[in-house]
């Protein structure tokens, strides 16, 4: 809680204070003695936050109002509107400069720096457009550049006539240091050149230029590079590739290197025509059709819009068509043959035949019944006219057979003994 006592005029207390308090939080109290009518008399207060002097030394005709920042707003008996605000505890450089290299003798540029104050009250401020730094021309022993709050510059009407206090309990005219924040910088003698900037002509050659850090004044470096080139990826009929073109430059025993790509579109298919080929009778044809010398994809139009198979092309084989030859029958003196079954297509033998044996004759009262030749052995009856004694003759012989045959066993027998 905050309170103007106007004891002294514009004096500003401070009290701890919140909901459910039932006794004094005696850390925001301090005593103090005071001249009265009887005499001193020794009170418990509130710490003193501030109090003015000069011509801002009046008293208070509002009460403070505080902001969410808790900045502490008031007005006094000149309809001077004053602000209070925390104490800084530091300034730190929460964005280094785009330039921390020089040469000597050249002024430390700011630009890209950003400065953050902390306060008291554990808030944080951005004050880059309220800082200030050395503008002499820097010598070999500036290794820092000290960064520090700049009062004029402070966007408060009235102008820089401000006086800083002691935060809590501070004294009349006891001005408070602000901190200071440091960047660290690096002095050169000569060029320091950082990363390359490439630039690629259309067609594709390329060059590197480098900028010097000490100086971002000093003309740039010019290098041409050396550029190569390699298919890194391969195209197809149907789909494009890709050519890398790499660019190389050498700088202080140093290799840079940049890239860029180019398509290779499609190849698209190169198409040749294939006749057909008749199907034979053992083997099968293909239909007429279109080969892809590149990628070997088989087309059944000449435009490649149709893709096909081999064996969606196959005509499938004829098989032979036969007819017998050479078939001859059997005779009764010469072997037949039941002929060779024979392709009409193609000529080839599908079936052998097979040899028939002669049937030899069929005699018959000396003659053969089949071709009609005559029997070699045949020998025709005899007849004498009188077959009366043709039994006698016949008892005769077989008697004479008999009796020699007896003659012949007879004297083998006895040898035998």
């Amino acid at each position: 809680m905050y309170f103007f006592d106007n004891y002294t005029p514009g004096k500003l207390r401070v009290l701890r204070d919140k909901p459910g308090m039932t006794e004094v939080d005696h850390t925001y109290t301090t005593m103090e003695t005071y001249n009265g009518d009887s005499g001193e008399v020794t009170i418990e207060t509130g710490y003193v936050l501030f109090t003015p002097s000069g011509a801002q030394a009046q008293y208070a005709i509002c009460s403070p109002i505080v902001d969410g920042e808790g900045n502490i707003y008031f007005k006094n008996d000149s309809a001077y509107m004053m602000r209070l605000s925390s104490r800084v505890t530091a300034l730190e450089i929460t964005r280094q400069p785009e330039r921390t290299v020089y040469e000597i003798g050249e002024t430390f540029d700011g630009a890209g720096m950003q400065v953050t104050a902390l306060l008291a009250n554990g808030m944080t401020r951005d004050v880059t457009d309220y800082v200030k730094f050395t503008a002499e021309p820097l010598t070999a022993e500036d290794t820092e550049i000290t960064v520090s709050l700049d009062l004029t510059r402070l966007d408060i009407p009235g102008g820089p006539n401000w006086v800083f206090y002691q935060n809590r309990d501070g004294q009349t005219g006891q001005e408070w240091t602000c901190p200071t924040g440091t960047v660290n910088i690096e002095l050169k003698d000569g060029h320091v050149y950082g990363q390359p900037v490439w630039t690629w002509n259309d067609d594709f050659s390329a060059y590197a230029e480098f900028a010097c850090t000490v100086n971002p004044r000093h003309e740039k470096l010019h290098l041409d590079a050396q550029v190569t080139s390699e298919v890194t990826t391969g195209s197809s009929c149907l789909e494009g590739g890709v050519r890398t073109y790499t660019a190389k430059v050498v700088l202080d025993g140093v290799t840079y290197t940049d890239v860029r790509t180019q398509p290779i579109p499609a190849d698209g298919h190169k198409l040749s025509a294939v006749a057909e080929v008749p199907a034979a009778c053992t083997e099968n044809g293909v239909k007429a059709h279109w080969v892809c010398s590149v990628c070997g994809k088989l087309f059944a139009d000449a435009e490649g819009q149709n893709e096909t198979t081999l064996e969606a092309l196959t005509i499938p084989a004829l098989g032979h068509k036969t007819q017998l030859v050479g078939a001859k029958p059997a005779t009764c003196t010469e072997d037949g043959y039941t002929g060779d079954e024979v392709c009409t297509v193609c000529g080839e033998i599908v079936k052998k035949g097979e040899v028939i044996k002669a049937t030899g004759h069929q005699y018959k009262d000396g003659k053969c019944t089949v071709c009609g030749a005559a029997d070699p052995n045949y020998k025709p009856s005899v007849k004498t006219g009188d077959e009366s004694n043709t039994a006698l003759w016949v008892l005769v012989m077989a008697s004479a057979a008999l009796l020699a045959a007896a003659v012949v066993v007879l004297p083998r027998k006895k040898h035998s003994r």
